[in-house]
């Protein structure tokens, strides 16, 4: 598997000084730079295009199982998802 450092697709000017990413940002970040839709991606792990957009909000959470395939569907490890 190959990992992509996706993490400087997003504008400095986006986030404050000492601010993280929250686990929506990277999701989102993540999903963009493999060229994915949000339907796409859902379909890829079984989930509803709305349970996606809910977690890109940060209105929502995954479930750990969901966090895994996120991770596998995407080509990144959980840490990286999670911002740690």
């Amino acid at each position: 598997m190959i990992l992509r450092d996706w993490s400087s697709d997003v504008c400095s000017s986006d986030l404050k000084e000492g601010e993280r990413m929250t686990l929506g940002q990277n999701i989102q970040n993540a999903r963009r730079a493999q060229g994915l839709s949000q339907e796409a991606l859902a379909e890829k792990i079984g989930i509803s295009r709305q349970a996606l957009g809910k977690w890109e909000k940060d209105t929502a959470l995954p479930g750990l199982d969901n966090l895994q395939a996120l991770a596998a569907a995407l080509g990144i490890g959980v840490d990286a998802l999670l911002g740690t």
